[in-house]
């Protein structure tokens, strides 16, 4: 007695089911004998596996159920929510599109196979039969290209939103660079005038045959401040430009930290005892680090010398060791400790290189 339609779906279900093993190895096989895909070779079997078992069941459960009941509507249900799955998992295990679809062939072809082999065996499945198994078949390969490609769609899209926001931060920050950048010529340009001014006004000074001799010498201590406001003016600008232009090179040699710290401090002293303020320094007699020591001698000058400069009243403190290093402002214009330069670490190679961080180094 031949056996009736459903009889035969169910009959084919089971075949596809007891022999899942056996399609997924050839499935793994085939996708690993394609030249293209190379993302999955480097996967562990459940990870290449990854959502088709379970798509495999929505498709066993398709075939043995009514056309239009509920049982084939949770079936394709089942199939669209597992291909969004199997999506979004290839985009987080790198695969490319194309290797996405080209497994989804090799798949279809498993399949096929399958079919083929268990039709040839069970002469009693019919034609028609088999028709709606290829018809499955298709189905099940068609969702599974739709959905994860859709998946692959939302998440390109989403990276490219994060894209946009990423250049939309990178343009705020470039523009805050060049305002900052303006601002700072813009001060430059104002400093530099001023003290053009101050020559200029001392030299005039100079020149007037009836000036008194104590006001000679004031003016000439005037005008030799002035000069030394230039050159030290001048100098930084030539460093900036030096700096955007690309021509700062690091040379990278050992040197002793605490020899540079101590002359720097020494040779600042003057300067602090000028302003009343008191200019303390704290350090091992020796602390070989490995770094470019003319540009850590002009960074810390630079910090040391804002320090300085913007301290109204109270001192300054110098201190570096084997672990961390601090350049601290005590005093009025500065918060209490307020820490002028970063902390730095004696065993790290310094940066060397002006504006790349505050701090002696790094």
């Amino acid at each position: 007695m031949p056996l009736s339609t459903s009889a035969q779906s169910t009959a084919l279900s089971d075949q596809f089911a007891a022999r899942r093993e056996a399609i997924l190895q050839a499935w793994r096989r085939a996708d690993r004998a394609d030249p293209d895909q190379t993302t999955g070779r480097s996967l562990a079997l459940g990870q290449f596996l990854d959502h088709i078992p379970e798509m495999l069941d929505a498709f066993e459960l398709a075939l043995r159920s009514r056309p239009g009941g509920s049982d084939a509507r949770a079936a394709d249900a089942s199939k669209k929510e597992e291909g969004v799955k199997h999506g979004l998992h290839r985009w987080q295990q790198g695969y490319r599109l194309q290797e996405l679809i080209n497994e989804c062939g090799h798949l279809q072809l498993c399949l096929y196979n399958e079919l083929g082999r268990i039709a040839e065996q069970n002469p009693a499945i019919e034609p028609a039969t088999v028709v709606e198994a290829q018809r499955q078949i298709m189905a099940l390969i068609n969702d599974t290209i739709s959905e994860s490609a859709g998946q692959y769609e939302r998440m390109q899209q989403a990276e490219a939103a994060g894209h946009v926001g990423d250049l939309r931060g990178a343009l705020a920050s470039l523009r805050e660079i060049e305002q900052h950048r303006s601002t700072l010529f813009h001060q430059a340009v104002h400093d530099l005038k001023n003290d053009v001014l101050g020559v200029d006004l001392a030299a005039t000074r100079l020149g007037q045959p009836t000036m008194a001799d104590t006001e000679r010498v004031r003016s000439a201590t005037f005008l030799q401040k002035a000069v030394q406001g230039l050159n030290s003016m001048m100098e930084d600008l030539m460093q900036l430009a030096r700096l955007q232009a690309g021509q700062e090179a690091r040379r990278i040699a050992p040197f002793d930290a605490t020899a540079l710290l101590t002359e720097l401090c020494a040779a600042h002293q003057p300067f602090a005892h000028e302003r009343r303020l008191s200019l303390q320094v704290e350090g091992p007699n020796r602390l070989a680090v490995e770094g470019d020591a003319e540009k850590t001698r002009r960074l810390a000058k630079n910090l040391l010398g804002n320090a300085l400069k913007y301290t109204a009243r109270g001192g300054v403190d110098v201190s570096w060791g084997g672990g961390k290093g601090d350049l601290v402002a005590d005093g009025q214009g500065y918060r209490s400790r307020d820490v002028v330069g970063a902390q730095y670490s004696a065993g790290d190679r310094f940066a060397g290189g002006d504006g790349e961080r505050q701090g002696v180094g790094r």
